[in-house]
Formats: structure tokens, C-alpha cells, sequence
């Protein structure tokens, strides 16, 4: 497994991030303003006996905000097993990637980067890594990711790239506070193969809004796709939906994700076990901690039964997750089927 070294990758993420913004910037240059009126001997008029008060000026209507454009996916080459690379400003770099091989997760760092990326099988359970170190993935299972470095608000893309062909499996937003979790769906059909999954999302040193150009950052991670045999808990269906800072409200990303997991289910059956727990991320008041857990968990269960998802609850709320950053702030949903 290779490692880029954390001078280089400082310098792209950092430095290199900034320079690249830097020559889309525009060129400076003298300013000139409009020569100030040439004072004249008119005397200013009396105001009328009237008494009547001069029209207030209309308020000036506050400019509509330009959408932020959807990130594209960039053809590079195929990254090595184990490997991740970043793409920015036309240059590629490799990142430091850390692997779990029973888990299957990535963790990918470079400067200003963070990410953890890890792949599902259709039962929610986790597909460990292939014999090279490549990230396997399950057709009909998903992709949870989390972690930082993109510009607030920015639309997250994900693709699955073979032979130069992009194919596009979700989207999530960065959250207020930079930060970014969820999951995408892999295609039930997708064909036996490696492919380049690919993540994009605007660079988070991206200020110049009224630039046209707003820098893009493609991260590239090489995966098989395989069917791997089902184990024992291929009935129980997992998942897990994630939260912004302080709040229990579903995202659409969360929603999307409780939708996908109540059509595993057979909604009607009453002998569902259902069981939610939910937690809160290191840094906000410790006394919330219980309430905004359990309001998270009870968010989660009341959008299962607005969709007719029935069974027995367990709903519970576990205070501060062991985890650190954007995936501490979740809900786990475990759901044993009735049959």
C-alpha cells in the first residue's frame, strides 16, 4: 500500500489549493471611479409650504444567490489497490490512505482532506477488502462516506468510472459546519468488474464567488465490484442516517437513505424489530447530549412509520458517540425482518 509523504500532500491541499484559485482570480489593476459633479452657484430649493414629506426611496431587492454548480466527474488514471488520488486544478497527487481489510473502510487524508470511505453490502453489513488492498463493492449495497474539507453548501457527487464512462450514483450536501456524511446506493445490475469510484465536490478554499471559475476536487479510489456470499445476518438490514450540527431534522440525504432501507422490508409485518439509537458529536453543551440523541433516534422512527413501516420500537438515545467528527452525529437503524 503506498503513501504520498505529508509535505507533498500539505502542499496540494493547502498552498496548492489556494494558488490554484489564486490564477482564476481576477487580475488587479487601477480602479476608476466617476469624477465627483462639479459644484455649481444654484441655490438649493426652499422646501413647498406644503408641508408634504419627500417619497422614501424603494429598497433596492437583495441580489437572488447564484447556485452553486454541480461538480463533474474528470477521467484519470486508475488508481493503484489501496490507493487514492486527489485531482485539482489539472494536477493529480496520491493521498495517505489508511485501510481496515476486515471492514473494508478507507480512510484518505491530505491536508485540509479527511475522509473515511466505506462500502455495504445489500444487508447493510460491511464487504471486507479484496486480496490487493482494492475496496469491493456489492451490487444492490451502497457506499457510506463522511468527513471534511469541501465548501459549505457544495454538492457532493459520486460515479462509478469504467472504460473513460461515467456512470452517477448519488449526491449529498456539505453540511454548515464543513462537514459532509451519508450514503449512495450501487446499482442492483451493476456488472462484475473494477471500476474508478470517483467523488467530487467544490474545494472549500473556493471564496471567489463571483469568479465564474469555481475550483473542483475529484477524489478518485479504485474498487472491484463483486456478489459476495450473504452470512448469517443477511435477514437483518442496517443503516445509518446522520445529522448536521445540533439539529434532529432528517436531511434529504437522510430521508433518501430510511426510504431505500423501508423498501427492503416487508413494511406491513408486525413482527419487525426495529431498533434506533441515536448519538451526538464530541463538542456541542454535554448537558444536550441525552435529548438531541433521543430526539435524533425518535426523527428517525417517526419517518419509518409515516412509511408505513410497522413493528416493535426500541428507540433509544446513547448520548456521545465514541466516533469523532461528521459520523458521530447519527442514528444506527437495525431492523431483524419479521418474515
Amino acid at each position: 500500500m503506498s503513501r504520498a509523504t505529508a509535505a507533498s500532500i500539505a502542499g496540494l491541499a493547502g498552498v496548492g489549493l489556494v494558488a490554484g484559485l489564486l490564477l482564476n482570480a481576477p487580475s488587479a489593476g487601477t480602479v476608476e471611479y466617476p469624477p465627483s459633479p462639479t459644484p455649481t452657484d444654484t441655490a438649493t430649493p426652499a422646501p413647498t409650504a406644503s408641508g408634504s414629506p419627500s417619497p422614501s426611496p424603494s429598497p433596492s431587492p437583495s441580489p437572488t444567490p447564484t447556485p452553486l454548480p454541480s461538480p463533474t466527474s474528470i477521467i484519470v488514471p486508475e488508481p493503484e489497490p489501496g490507493d487514492a488520488t486527489v485531482t485539482f486544478g489539472g494536477s493529480t497527487t496520491t493521498l495517505v490512505t489508511t485501510q481496515n481489510a476486515a471492514t473494508g473502510s478507507t480512510e484518505i487524508s491530505g491536508g485540509n482532506l479527511q475522509m473515511l470511505v466505506q462500502p455495504r453490502s445489500e444487508a447493510g453489513g460491511p464487504v471486507p477488502l479484496a486480496a490487493d488492498g482494492s475496496m469491493v463493492v456489492n451490487p444492490g449495497g451502497s457506499v457510506s462516506t463522511s468527513g471534511r474539507g469541501f465548501l459549505v453548501g457544495s454538492p457532493v457527487n459520486f460515479y462509478l468510472i469504467s472504460g473513460g464512462v461515467p456512470q452517477f450514483l448519488g449526491q449529498l450536501t456539505v453540511f454548515s459546519d464543513g462537514t459532509f456524511a451519508g450514503s449512495v446506493p450501487i446499482p442492483a445490475n451493476l456488472p462484475a468488474g473494477v471500476y474508478t469510484l470517483q467523488i467530487s465536490a467544490l474545494a472549500a478554499e473556493s471564496q471567489f464567488r463571483a469568479d465564474p471559475v469555481i475550483s473542483v476536487i475529484q477524489v478518485s479510489i479504485r474498487v472491484e465490484a463483486m456478489d459476495q456470499a450473504r452470512v448469517n445476518e443477511a435477514k437483518i438490514v442496517r443503516t445509518i442516517v446522520y445529522f448536521d450540527v445540533l439539529s434532529a431534522e432528517l436531511s434529504r440525504d437522510a430521508k433518501a437513505e430510511l426510504r431505500r432501507l423501508a423498501n427492503r422490508l416487508d413494511k406491513r409485518s408486525l413482527r419487525n424489530r426495529i431498533t434506533i439509537v441515536g448519538f451526538v458529536g464530541p463538542g456541542g453543551p454535554s448537558y444536550n447530549d441525552k435529548s438531541l440523541s433521543q430526539a435524533r433516534a425518535r426523527s428517525v422512527a417517526n419517518y419509518l412509520r409515516s412509511m408505513g413501516v410497522r413493528g416493535r420500537y426500541t428507540v433509544a438515545g446513547a448520548g456521545l458517540s465514541p466516533r469523532q467528527g461528521p459520523s458521530a452525529r447519527r442514528a444506527n437503524v437495525v431492523v431483524q425482518p419479521g418474515g
